[in-house]
């Protein structure tokens, strides 16, 4: 399994972040341009934040780009997660197929397309990098019921609120990202972290 970068990032509360103009405002904090060696090759806003791992900003991470939409998911939650979606689409997973799915950092195809995904999936394969993201459209909300699930793997294995943070290429239109945004408050997700790049501070 691939060793996670560390990425700072900066915590915002949904409920403040309520026009367009402020989501574009944290969105193009600079012009910096890091590279995201992820499937969407994410291109992050600048700032100056905290730096911290995964387990530090959230055990879900949605990543936005490229007009698509992908998750990331702690490896503590994932069979879970995807056992609970099964149940909501009455689609079941075999153990090959949840051991594979443990081993999966980023999740960018739609449910349809999942079982032949994890057949024949391997890390940064052609495949990996055409993913073609999550359904996101009013009345096939598939990242609600991802996030969903995720919470109540959370819940049962840690009996705890999942934490969720937001990457977002720099060049994402706001329409996107508020869509992914209200997705969030729709399935009670108040706060987010958001992940920029920025530069160390110097310690003493």
């Amino acid at each position: 399994m691939r060793t996670r970068r560390i990425y700072p990032y900066v915590p915002i509360e949904l409920a403040a972040v309520c026009s367009a103009a402020f989501i574009l405002l944290l969105l193009y904090l600079s012009e910096a341009r890091a590279k995201f060696p992820e499937p969407l090759n994410i291109q992050m806003p600048g700032s100056s934040g905290f730096y911290c791992g995964i387990s530090g900003f959230g055990e879900g991470m949605i990543l936005v780009g490229r007009g698509k939409v992908m998750l990331d998911f702690d490896e503590d939650i994932r069979r879970q997660t995807l056992i609970n979606m099964g149940k909501r689409y009455n689609m079941q997973f075999t153990p090959a197929e949840l051991e594979t799915f443990e081993t999966m950092n980023i999740v960018g195809v739609p449910l349809t397309q999942l079982k032949s995904y994890l057949a024949t999936y391997k890390a940064e394969s052609p495949a990996y990098y055409a993913q073609q993201g999550i359904s996101i459209e009013i009345g096939k909300n598939e990242l609600g019921d991802w996030i969903s699930s995720a919470k109540q793997a959370q819940r049962a294995l840690k009996n705890s609120g999942i934490r969720m943070a937001l990457m977002a290429d720099s060049s994402t239109k706001s329409p996107l990202i508020k869509r992914v945004m209200d997705i969030l408050v729709e399935r009670k997700i108040h706060s987010v972290n958001l992940v920029t790049d920025t530069k160390r501070w110097e310690r003493q």
